[in-house]
């Protein structure tokens, strides 16, 4: 009985083992054909042509991406990172190479701003100076968008090729990049491309770094993109047929710009407009405009705009000009009765730096001189009058109001605030020019450079004939039209 029991507990044994052991293999080879078909399935999406399935897909997604930053399927952008001059001549080029986007049919960048400047690497976006809904109707048929948001869509365009490609290569965009100068060249070589640039010594001299998102130091990203540079020469710039001269610069930009590139990238130093037709200014923005209103509701009904810009003045010849200038506002005080004096100048108001970016030398000479003008002539600043305050007690702006900055952009508003100014006073002083003229300090200053600093001895006809140009009444004042006025 017990040898019974024995073998019958042998035999469940083995057949349990057995029915393990089918198990356990039909797993297996269900495990091992699953992998296979994943492998087969990876390597036939790797090797799909341009015509299957997957690829349509990524087509799709790329059109998302697109529609989500540009409004459209394609985009194709125009980024001019590096504006050379400061914001009133950079608000030109602004507008010029917005002219170039609509006739191109590129979506426009709307590049940084801080420190007077449209660049890149400033830390202010496009609308912390100019209104964006005002200039879309200006500019009707151009797409706009942000720096912010086109460096977005560079990375996920970036991403989404790194996914297609399994390559980490930095950037599969198509870029093409433009460095325009204002030449010296010849007669003969009005305007010109070169097509293969050297861009070794612009890179070392730091060329690159104001394409903020794009490291086009990368040797790699370089490599890929396609260099030009176009120069403008000095026959093209000096031309008499004034109009004649822009109508072929700016049909010579188009035909260079049209491309099938994805981004255009542009760094120029172009001294004047690229179009015939000038556009109206880049509307500012409607805290500036509130600011400009403040700074005049301040002062009384009627005050004197003055401009004073130091840079270009020889400073031995300064202190004279500032007597000069005492002198003639008192003058037109006692004639006109307006007691009041707006003084717009690139002296440092807040700050031991100067309020332009090209003016950096400043000497005793400057310094005597405002003291010779504040201690005779009770004057009005942007500063004294509490300018842009909201925005000076922001730690994220103090950098934008040590030196030139939003605060010029209020001074021209102030300037030209009504529309029977214009122009602005013009400096004199009782200065002889036929003589050598010795400043109190001692030193002798050349003829030429009292020329430009004081032109002309001050006469009351002078007085006269620039009343008109120089009062700003608030009877007559447009407050609410100063865009107008500067567009004028």
């Amino acid at each position: 009985m017990a040898i019974f029991i024995k073998k019958r507990l042998f035999l469940f044994i083995g057949l349990y083992l057995i029915i393990c052991y089918g198990i356990g293999r039909t797993y297996y080879n269900r495990r091992i054909y699953s992998i296979t078909k994943s492998s087969e399935e990876t390597a036939l999406f790797n090797n799909a042509s341009s015509h299957d399935l997957p690829t349509v897909s990524i087509e799709n997604k790329v059109a998302s991406i697109n529609k989500k930053f540009c409004g459209q399927v394609d985009c194709k952008f125009l980024y001019v990172y590096f504006h050379d001059e400061q914001e009133t001549k950079a608000n030109q080029h602004f507008r010029s190479f917005t002219q170039l986007a609509d006739a191109l049919n590129r979506t426009m960048v709307l590049t940084n701003v801080g420190h007077s400047r449209i660049e890149a690497c400033k830390p202010f976006p496009f609308e912390f100076y100019y209104n964006i809904d005002e200039l879309r109707k200006e500019f009707p048929n151009v797409k706009f968008v942000k720096q912010s948001e086109f460096l977005n869509w560079v990375e996920e365009r970036s991403q989404l090729d790194l996914q297609i490609t399994e390559k980490k290569s930095p950037l599969q965009l198509s870029i093409e990049h433009f460095d325009i100068i204002d030449s010296l060249a010849t007669e003969e070589n009005e305007i010109s491309i070169d097509r293969t640039p050297d861009i070794r010594l612009y890179r070392k001299y730091g060329g690159f770094d104001n394409t903020k998102g794009l490291d086009l130091r990368n040797l790699k990203i370089i490599k890929k993109i396609i260099f030009k540079k176009i120069s403008i020469g000095k026959r093209a710039r000096l031309s008499k047929a004034r109009q004649e001269s822009l109508k072929r610069l700016s049909e010579f930009m188009i035909n260079s710009f049209t491309s099938e590139s994805d981004i255009i990238l542009v760094k120029h130093m172009v001294r004047r407009a690229i179009f015939p037709t000038v556009m109206p200014v880049v509307p500012y923005a409607e805290h500036i405009l509130a600011e400009s209103n403040m700074l005049r509701e301040k002062m009384s009904s009627e005050y004197i705009a003055v401009h004073w810009r130091m840079e270009l003045v020889a400073p031995e010849a300064l202190p004279g000009c500032a007597k000069g200038l005492v002198k003639a506002l008192k003058k037109l005080s006692n004639y006109t009765g307006i007691p009041n004096f707006y003084l717009a100048t690139d002296y440092p108001l807040l700050s031991n730096l100067s309020q332009s970016a090209s003016f950096r030398q400043l000497t005793r000479y400057h310094h005597n001189a405002m003291n010779i003008l504040r201690t005779n002539v009770k004057i009005n600043t942007w500063a004294s009058l509490d300018g842009m305050k909201r925005f000076r007690e922001k730690e994220d702006y103090d950098v934008e109001f040590m030196s030139a900055g939003v605060h010029g952009i209020l001074d021209k508003l102030r300037s030209f605030a009504n529309q029977m100014c214009i122009g602005m006073l013009v400096f004199y002083s009782n200065i002889d020019l036929g003589k050598p003229w010795q400043s109190n300090e001692g030193h002798k200053v050349p003829q030429q450079n009292l020329r430009d600093s004081c032109p002309l001895p001050i006469t009351l006809l002078h007085i006269v004939i620039r009343i008109l140009a120089i009062v700003v009444s608030a009877k007559n004042a447009f407050p609410n039209n100063e865009q107008q006025t500067m567009k004028n």
